[in-house]
């Protein structure tokens, strides 16, 4: 079910794309009508009975019933489109040459540049998200990307490569790749330690000036009981004169 998803939402994103680019269609205009005359909304033709007609009412029903469905869709289609030009306005800042790329793409073949699309969304959502919230994060994932880039293409020479010496040249730069990559996942997960620590950090401030102000209010117990009394007893009735 996993394997289907991208396929799918590729689909959407396909179709999104698609609906955007097609031009709306155009009206066409009837003759001019005579000086003078005017068109009677509820101007009834000959045979024409004015009960209502059961098909004409059953395909009202059919479209409302489907108007739920169909704004779901739109708005799915919507929120991918948004993405889309969030993540094309991220990469024009920060990736220039892969922005270009996927512009270049999107001309020649739109199919594959939906599912390319769809493919980079999930690449580059969680930095996007930390550069807001943690930027050191986000320079870190940027670096684990590179080489998990790095990887995959060495490992794709490593497969199709027949010398052995340059085989193991190739095994060597990976095993370099993989100890970096090491390092950056242990750094990742100390950067998220400390922020996990802060974001406690700040709960505890709070929950200590809930505990204080929890303490202050049954001191003044009394203090409050008495004053709310007096006001009780002592208001006068209002009448409103208005």
């Amino acid at each position: 079910m996993k394997s289907l998803l991208p396929s799918f939402l590729a689909i959407i994103f396909l179709s999104a794309l698609s609906a955007n680019a097609q031009p709306q269609p155009s009206v066409p205009k009837g003759p001019p009508m005579p000086p003078g005359q005017v068109i009677e909304d509820d101007q009834q033709f000959e045979g024409e009975s004015d009960e209502p007609n059961v098909e004409r009412e059953r395909s009202r029903e059919m479209r409302e019933h489907r108007k739920p469905k169909q704004m779901q869709r739109e708005g799915f289609r919507q929120q991918i489109k948004q993405r889309e030009n969030e993540l094309i306005t991220w990469l024009e800042e920060n990736d220039p040459n892969k922005a270009k790329e996927l512009k270049a793409l999107k001309e020649t073949d739109l199919r594959a540049y939906a599912r390319r699309m769809m493919f980079e969304m999930r690449n580059y959502r969680g930095i996007m998200e930390a550069q807001e919230s943690n930027p050191a994060l986000a320079e870190v994932l940027k670096k684990d990307m590179a080489l998990k880039q790095q990887r995959n293409q060495l490992l794709e020479q490593i497969k199709v490569t027949k010398d052995e010496a340059k085989k193991q040249q190739l095994t060597a730069q990976l095993k370099e790749v993989l100890e970096q990559r090491f390092d950056l996942i242990v750094e990742k997960k100390q950067l998220r330690y400390e922020d996990l620590r802060k974001r406690l950090a700040e709960l505890q401030k709070m929950v200590n000036e809930s505990q204080a102000e929890l303490e202050t209010i049954k001191d003044k117990k009394d203090q409050q009981v008495e004053k709310h009394l007096e006001e009780l007893l002592n208001s006068t009735e209002r009448i409103d004169w208005n």
